[in-house]
């Protein structure tokens, strides 16, 4: 089955991606139709948000911050945005009176009603966790800087400082290493969200479908025990699947201080990435239970995404 969605920018599904790849013969292939990534979907139109409930995506994980705007008019129609964890039901020993009136009981009940086809969960990936880790890296005289503009109530150019003065010169895989050293919670809540098979399919996207999209991508992938050369393949096809766009592309990253390389999705970034977690901890697997994600978790993972 061929999987195409015109008005989601890089979406693909990456067992499609993954299975294209030449393989060695011995290798498990990953479920087609289970797993799908792209960049954000709000500017989907309507016959395409038909297409992601006929594809039968269950669950949307939408990666993007809080500041990243969003802009949803069909979206709506078959997906709703609802808690993750979800709330849990009172217990048995909770008294009527004991009950909570937060409107809990309510907005389950409007999530059932509205949501024939799916659910959204928003995740901000790149949230305090990782604002906490990059920013603590930082000289001194940097952190004073951003802080006042925290303090001030200027988020986007503490944003801006950071992707400026921290991130950029890093460079791309030196982002990614970040992801994997400031995102654990975020991590472990998404492999958790995966492990779930009621959950799936499941569309995981960010802003373009690139950086935070494919780094997590990279991570199930490389915990599935897929050949590295073949998650490297699926990871570049987001420089083909930006293209349409690249001038807005490159225009993006330079409102948040980053340069045009960070628009690029090349080799080695995914590279240096597998690289650092292979001198740090031994394997993905290893990396995953060290930030909380434990074995039997990863095992359903696996499950759910191997075919």
């Amino acid at each position: 089955m061929k999987y195409a969605v015109e008005s989601i920018l890089n979406f693909r599904d990456v067992g499609t991606a993954i299975n294209d790849f030449p393989l060695t013969k011995d290798m498990k292939k990953i479920k087609c139709g289970i797993l799908f990534r792209g960049g954000k979907p709000d500017e989907a139109d309507d016959a395409d948000i038909k297409r992601l409930v006929d594809y039968g995506i269950k669950t949307i994980i939408d990666m993007r911050s809080s500041y990243e705007p969003v802009n949803s008019t069909f979206l709506s129609n078959a997906y709703v945005i609802t808690p993750y964890p979800p709330p849990q039901p009172l217990s048995l020993f909770d008294s009527e009176s004991n009950k909570s009136n937060d409107g809990t009981e309510e907005r389950e009940k409007h999530f059932e009603s509205l949501s024939p086809c799916g659910k959204i969960i928003q995740l901000n990936f790149t949230g305090r966790n990782f604002e906490r880790y990059v920013i603590g890296t930082a000289p001194w005289l940097l952190k004073l800087k951003i802080f006042g503009y925290f303090l001030t109530c200027q988020r986007k150019e503490a944003a801006r400082t950071v992707g400026r003065e921290v991130t950029s010169p890093r460079g791309l895989s030196g982002m990614y290493v970040d992801f994997a050293n400031g995102c654990h919670q975020e991590i472990c809540t998404l492999l958790d969200i995966i492990s779930d098979d009621s959950n799936l399919p499941v569309y995981i996207h960010c802003t373009l479908g690139k950086d935070r999209t494919g780094f997590i991508i990279a991570l199930i992938l490389g915990l599935c025990g897929v050949d590295e050369e073949a998650i490297v393949h699926d990871y570049c096809l987001s420089q083909k699947g930006l293209f349409p766009r690249y001038s807005q592309v490159l225009k993006g990253v330079a409102n948040v201080g980053l340069t045009d390389d960070f628009a690029e999705a090349p080799p080695e970034a995914i590279r240096k990435l597998f690289a650092y977690i292979r001198e740090t901890y031994g394997s993905v697997s290893e990396y995953l239970t060290a930030i909380g994600c434990p074995p039997e978790k990863q095992e359903l993972v696996k499950r759910n995404i191997y075919g």
